[in-house]
């Protein structure tokens, strides 16, 4: 049980450091009003990118992440119950990795979309 409490912890440590980083992109924009790509996004669901609903709007860079550690988040510890050791290893490889990969490839989308206007 000890053994699995350290992984438990592990994964809410880096899953942590990684919601924490966008989370404090999204608040130093907020505060410059950037023109970057937003959503005004209303409700309980701003709680989940720690922002006010009513004056904050959600940054789709630093949200993409944020979500991404949520997802590790609930990878990890379903992984650290299951398989133990070795698998929180191969869910950090393959959710980082493959995160790494799909942001690649959303920016890279966001951006041709944006040179089409």
């Amino acid at each position: 049980m000890e053994d699995n409490f350290g992984l438990f912890f592990s994964v809410f440590v880096l899953a942590a450091v990684s919601w924490t980083v966008p989370f404090l992109v999204q608040k130093t924009s907020n505060r410059q009003k950037s023109n970057a790509s937003h959503i005004n996004l209303r409700g309980p669901l701003m709680w989940l990118f720690g922002l006010s609903s009513v004056k904050h709007r959600l940054y789709i860079g630093p949200g993409i992440i944020q979500v991404w550690s949520i997802v590790y988040l609930v990878v990890g510890i379903i992984s650290a119950s299951l398989w133990g050791r070795e698998g929180v290893k191969n869910a950090t490889f393959i959710v980082y990795l493959g995160g790494a990969i799909v942001l690649a490839v959303f920016g890279w989308i966001l951006i041709f979309l944006r040179q089409r206007k």
